[in-house]
């Protein structure tokens, strides 16, 4: 199985907790992660240092359709469940 964890924040705080855990989770039970989040974020410093597949993207402050056709190219390249 194959999942993409999305964050768009760039402070951490529950939901990054939330995703790092469950990416840590995951992983031990054999699931593939990868991450997409805004790069310099402290999710993205965290997964990076953890060797976790990081893909990154330029937070503009307004997240629109730009990110929205990231994440569907992501999703037909990879194939992610």
């Amino acid at each position: 199985m194959k999942v993409l964890q999305i964050s768009t924040p760039h402070s951490w705080r529950g939901g990054e907790h939330q995703a790092a855990l469950l990416v840590e989770a995951l992983n031990g039970m054999g699931v593939e992660n990868s991450v997409l989040c805004p790069n310099g974020s402290e999710l993205a410093e965290k997964m990076l240092k953890e060797e976790q597949q990081t893909i990154l993207f330029r937070s503009r402050g307004v997240l629109g359709i730009n990110l929205a056709m990231k994440i569907a190219t992501l999703c037909k390249e990879n194939k992610f469940d």
